[in-house]
């Protein structure tokens, strides 16, 4: 089963989600009410903030401080939360990161990526 959207409303005080979800061969009905669970991979992950993550299109960077100097990093996102971005690969948890990556970038929006 794979879910297609997701709406939270609330119904006299209770709150619900609505879960869209397209099934082969099922014996639920439109609208029936049932009960599911999520199940959540807990590993520890690198997070940062929003801001420190710059959207390419197909790319995400950061910039690193290297010998006083940052230098863009391609990176591999994962989750997003509310203002955090997962990090699963590019970088470790040792590496500098700047905070605003859009600072860094020059008033012509050119990133060079040497990696």
């Amino acid at each position: 089963m794979r879910v297609d959207f997701v709406e939270p409303f609330s119904e006299q005080s209770n709150d619900f989600v609505t879960i869209r979800s397209y099934t082969r061969n099922s014996k639920l009905l439109i609208g029936q009410l049932i009960k599911g669970a999520i199940t959540v991979n807990n590993k520890s992950s690198l997070w940062l903030p929003k801001a420190a993550v710059l959207d390419l299109g197909i790319d995400q960077i950061v910039f690193i401080k290297e010998k006083d100097q940052f230098r863009p990093i391609k990176v591999k996102s994962g989750l997003r939360g509310e203002d955090l971005i997962q990090i699963i690969s590019g970088i470790t948890s040792g590496d500098e990161v700047a905070i605003d990556a859009h600072y860094l970038v020059d008033r012509e929006g050119f990133v060079k990526l040497t990696n």
